[in-house]
């Protein structure tokens, strides 16, 4: 099974898959910001998958 599969996996089952986001805590998150954004799935590119270097991860809570 690949990274990508495992990830979607893992994003469906706990309901933050950016195609059939389904988040319980979605309400909370927002608050009152008039400009949430629904998430965006994770990039993983097939270099990393294939344990090719540089094998660098980029991580931002601003979805937009």
């Amino acid at each position: 099974m690949s990274i990508i599969e495992d990830l979607t996996r893992y994003y469906s089952r706990n309901g933050i898959l950016s195609t059939s986001f389904s988040c319980a805590m979605s309400n909370q998150c927002r608050g009152s910001c008039a400009d949430f954004t629904g998430p965006k799935s994770a990039f993983v590119s097939t270099g990393y998958e294939a344990s090719e270097l540089p094998r660098l991860l980029f991580i931002s809570l601003d979805s937009g």
